[in-house]
């Protein structure tokens, strides 16, 4: 437990010359582990990936965080795109200022199926989308946004997320 995403924290706390050191030793696990995997010609077996995932799950927080979205896709090619890759894709865009390219990658993952267990899901694309958005611009579409997520599962945090994008001098005649 106490080793649990510790890649996390040491993204942040690695200098430029530690981080590049960690990514070389994680990435030749995770082409050790791939190269395993392919020796083996067999049929990939559910779970049998699990140490390549983890390298690569490491090699993408260390991407995510040098903002190195080339290296990152070219994982994803290897591995897979998930909805949390393209959270991570456009948060990339975005610290980059660049929101409406983080925008097409939001996008991109909201038009895929959420997986099964959660694995690969994201939860903050709907809201990432909202604010890009609201940012690029577009608030009528934020506000129809929040408005048919709040209609499909009316609640307190889908109206406190509606009530963030209704302009403040409507609120009132909003919350009636």
């Amino acid at each position: 437990g106490f080793c649990n995403d510790l890649e996390l924290s040491a993204a942040k706390v690695l200098d430029k010359a530690g981080l590049e050191a960690f990514e070389g030793e994680v990435r030749d696990r995770f082409d050790r582990e791939c190269a395993s995997l392919s020796r083996t010609n067999r049929r990939v077996e559910p779970g049998s990936t699990y140490a390549r995932d983890r390298w690569g799950q490491v090699l993408k927080t260390v991407y995510a965080q040098q903002r190195n979205v080339l290296q990152y896709l070219d994982l994803t090619e290897r591995m897979g795109l998930t909805q949390a890759d393209c959270e991570a894709i456009a948060a990339m865009f975005l610290a980059k200022r660049k929101p409406a390219d983080a925008l097409s990658w939001v996008e991109r993952g909201l038009a895929m199926e959420t997986p099964a267990f959660g694995r690969g899901a994201s939860y903050k694309l709907g809201d990432m989308r909202r604010a890009l958005l609201v940012k690029l611009a577009r608030g009528g579409e934020a506000l129809d946004s929040a408005w048919a997520q709040f209609e499909a599962r009316p609640g307190k945090f889908t109206y406190e997320e509606l009530v963030r994008y209704v302009p403040k001098a409507q609120r009132r005649v909003w919350h009636e």
